[in-house]
């Protein structure tokens, strides 16, 4: 398939927005650049579905196997700089035996989040969404999983709606069924319809985009008693994916489009120690407080980016 240029400006600044919703900037301003990088997953999430059309079985066990590695690096680098610090405290120990158990695994199977490298809960996602996509496969059922997308859809924004208003710990509405699948799913249907997508106008698709992250930003700068954010996340982030679709050539930032195509997947995955390191270095330099804590995001994304530059550098892909 040919190279998608808009594609790959999405995921270039879709990665930097990963690392700002992550390690946010402070205050409100903090909250609507947060909001407003929401796009970034769905983007990630309707990729994978997008190019999942037509693979054969064998080719989803690689996808499988390849989310799968990418999840052990970033544990193991996530697991050696908390290890560091707590050695560094002297409750290495003590650390290990309260994370190192039976519930952290069942909460990682369930929920997809590990405490020391919350980040990831992305790719625990993925390998359950392509572990269930073999399956798929293997029965044929492709086309009849799209029917699943309302009710999926339903029980995201269900979920998102009911824990943010309720305050509860973030984890109770992340799981692949609900956070990750429906998005998957919504790529496989564009691929599937692009004849019928590529007719949208553009206009629309824009002002959808628009209104989206418009009324995902009301209960931000409102506070709103009901947290409805996740009404947006729809129009917003499905207009930006089927604009890439439609013009696959459209070149809009060269340095952008180049981090997206060769760096996006480090950045997600070192963005976490990045931040550990760079809040370490600081804490002794300048501290953490006043400026810095303003500009702190900023320098982790770019740790991440020189980091994940420094290992394509080491380590070149194979062709």
């Amino acid at each position: 398939m040919k190279e998608n240029r808009f594609l790959y400006f999405l995921k270039g600044i879709g990665c930097i927005a990963v690392v700002f919703i992550h390690v946010p900037f402070p205050g409100t301003p903090g909250s609507v650049i947060k909001q407003l990088c929401a796009f970034a997953v769905p983007v990630f999430l309707m990729s994978s579905g997008y190019f999942a059309v037509g693979i054969r079985e064998d080719q989803a066990l690689r996808r499988l196997k390849k989310t799968a590695q990418m999840l052990l690096y970033g544990l193991a680098a996530s697991l050696l700089v908390t290890l560091v610090r707590e050695i560094r405290r002297g409750s290495a120990e003590a650390w290990l035996a309260a994370h190192l158990s039976w519930r952290t695994l069942g909460k990682a199977l369930i929920f997809c989040t590990v405490d020391f490298a919350v980040p990831l809960w992305y790719l625990i996602a993925m390998c359950e969404v392509w572990a269930l996509w073999l399956l798929v496969i293997r029965k044929g059922k492709q086309r009849a999983a799209l029917s699943l997308i309302p009710v999926l859809n339903a029980a995201r924004i269900f979920l998102s709606v009911y824990c943010k208003t309720r305050r509860v710990d973030w984890f109770w509405e992340i799981n692949f069924l609900t956070t990750a699948l429906p998005w998957f799913l919504i790529g496989y249907w564009i691929r599937e319809n692009e004849d019928r997508v590529r007719g949208w106008g553009d206009g629309s698709l824009w002002a959808a985009m628009a209104g989206g992250a418009l009324l995902s930003l009301i209960p931000v700068l409102f506070h709103t008693r009901i947290r409805f954010s996740v009404l947006g996340d729809v129009p917003y982030a499905v207009s930006l994916f089927i604009l890439a679709v439609k013009h696959p050539d459209r070149r809009i930032s060269g340095w952008a489009e180049g981090i997206g195509k060769h760096l996006s997947a480090g950045v997600y995955l070192l963005h976490g120690p990045a931040d550990a390191v760079v809040l370490w270095m600081a804490s002794r330099a300048v501290g953490t407080e006043g400026i810095y804590a303003r500009i702190h995001p900023l320098l982790v994304a770019l740790c991440a980016l020189a980091a994940a530059g420094m290992i394509r550098i080491i380590f070149p892909r194979k062709r």
